[in-house]
């Protein structure tokens, strides 16, 4: 083995410093990919908390309203578009997903208000309030 290291001009040193390299580099990569994804599905669970008790109390009319075609515990995930009434007084068009229960999918026929929360930094991203 060190006849061969030595006709490719290799040392054991220089094998040991690119094999430590190698695996530090898989290592970050994993620990980056694993954070991202604590991150994403920490989004997933609470990424409207904040609206709950920090956005802008507001009505919106729905213009349409659509299947995406998933279900979380048996709720139904639907598309919205809505015109929502700023309390400053303009409106505005957004597109939004909200899980719905059940329920409650028939206050959300065209043309029914409904009461929203707006975040203060992104007004197109909105929160259904009821």
């Amino acid at each position: 083995m060190d006849d061969l290291m030595t006709q490719i001009g290799l040392s054991a040193g220089v094998i040991t410093v690119v094999t430590l390299c190698f695996v530090g580099i898989i290592t970050l990569l994993s620990l980056a990919f694993t954070f991202w994804i604590i991150r994403y599905v920490r989004r997933s669970f609470f990424g409207n908390q904040d609206l709950v008790s920090n956005g802008i109390p507001a009505q919106a009319t729905v213009l349409q309203a659509w299947q995406t075609g998933a279900m979380v515990n048996y709720n139904p995930q639907i598309g919205l578009k809505l015109q929502v009434q700023h309390p400053q007084g303009h409106s505005y068009e957004v597109e939004t997903k909200a899980v719905v229960p059940q329920l409650q999918l028939a206050q959300l026929q065209i043309g029914a208000t409904v009461p929203v929360r707006i975040d203060p930094q992104n007004p197109q991203r909105v929160l259904l309030a009821f």
